[in-house]
């Protein structure tokens, strides 16, 4: 069954003929043979087509998340719900049924896109 990403099945990607002959390919140090050469070149140029499928699907999986992904931007001041492990919290006060978010708490400082300082004590 083809794969959607590569457009062929993994036993014809791993194997490129049947399976009674298993192809590993690794560099020919000064090959005489020019068949055994010309397959190595089809393989290695076959294993390039790959890659290159493998790349445009996942750059067209990423399109599709990023269509629904919004970018959250906070600046210092801002109030944010805070999402803490259960290790954070007092010995004896953590239940799987409390609330998973605490806050709001003013965010102190932004030290990039994805990372703020959350001042936890007011």
């Amino acid at each position: 069954m083809p794969n959607r990403s590569t457009g062929m099945c993994p036993f014809s990607i791993v194997y490129t003929k049947m399976p009674n002959t298993v192809l590993d390919v690794t560099v020919l140090p000064k090959c005489k043979s020019k068949a055994a050469a010309q397959l190595a070149d089809h393989y290695t140029e076959f294993l390039s087509d790959i890659r290159a499928k493998l790349l445009q699907s996942n750059e067209q999986y990423k399109a599709a998340a990023d269509k629904h992904r919004r970018e959250k931007l906070f600046k210092p001041g801002d109030l944010v719900l805070v999402q803490m492990r259960k290790e954070r919290l007092p010995t004896g006060s953590y239940s799987k049924l409390s609330k998973r978010k605490w806050g709001p708490f003013p965010i102190t400082k932004k030290i990039n896109d994805d990372a703020y300082v959350v001042d936890l004590l007011a």
